[in-house]
């Protein structure tokens, strides 16, 4: 299996709302030993989270102008 798919595997698997409470809960202990799959998962879900917030941001802006 090539590396990029075992990769979009690993990150298929992972509960990210456990993983984002075990980081939140000690970050200095458990954020650096996040694995690649993990990392991966969280700049994902972080791009899509800006995504929103551009979308809504935009939003806001054309109903205040109309």
């Amino acid at each position: 299996m090539p590396a990029r798919e075992a990769l979009l595997a690993a990150v298929a698997k992972l509960d990210m709302i456990e993983l984002c409470g075990r980081i939140v809960s000690n970050p200095e202990r458990n954020a650096p030993r996040a694995t690649a799959a993990e990392v991966f998962a969280l700049a994902k879900a972080t791009e899509g989270l800006w995504a929103i917030a551009l979308e809504a941001s935009l939003l806001v802006s054309a109903l205040e102008r109309s």
